[in-house]
């Protein structure tokens, strides 16, 4: 698996999308412009999302939080895509198939699997790229940084930039476009 990269996320649901339709059409889109352009390079591991109805307190600009003022509320939650990542990092340091393994993450649930590697003793570098807006005063999730090799607190506005794909993908069949709104 060296020089490759693997991608984990959920398939968005069109009833919670910000376009509706177009919400999960979108990423699948660009799932499709990313196997197409790199076939022997990426790999995309998905989980789901599940949507729920629940009660949940009103926020409030305190500490408190008042139990009797619920509301009921949609709940979205991303399913298996943090057991996913934790699983293949394991395994692919299990078994050595790579020298490094870099992580665009701050999600605490991947502790456990980086302890592991750390105390099973693999000759695995980690690093950790915090997924976060540069200049954010937010720090870096201090657990993941202190079993990581290195961390990088963001990616700067500039490299995202050159980081994008084409607005047109070709393909043997339709063009993939880039959505307007994107």
């Amino acid at each position: 698996a060296r020089g490759r990269f693997r991608l984990f996320g959920g398939r968005l649901k069109a009833q919670v999308a910000s376009h509706g339709e177009l919400g999960p059409q979108t990423p699948q889109r660009y799932l499709n412009a990313l196997t197409t352009l790199y076939p022997d390079k990426i790999k995309i591991i998905l989980g789901y999302h599940e949507t729920n109805a629940t009660h949940m307190p009103k926020w409030q600009d305190t500490e408190h939080v008042d139990k009797k003022d619920c509301h009921k509320v949609w709940r979205l939650i991303e399913k298996q895509t943090d057991v996913n990542i934790a699983l293949h990092l394991y395994r692919d340091a299990q078994q050595g198939v790579a020298d490094a393994q870099v992580i665009c993450s701050s999600d605490s649930d991947l502790e456990p699997a980086l302890r592991m590697i750390r105390d099973d003793g693999f000759p695995v570098e980690i690093g950790l790229v915090i997924p976060r807006e540069e200049g954010s005063s937010r720090p870096p999730n201090k657990k993941l940084s202190d079993l990581a090799s290195w961390t990088r607190s963001h990616i700067n506005n500039d490299e995202l930039a050159e980081s994008q794909l084409p607005d047109t993908v070709p393909t043997k069949r339709k063009a993939i476009k880039k959505p307007d709104y994107w």
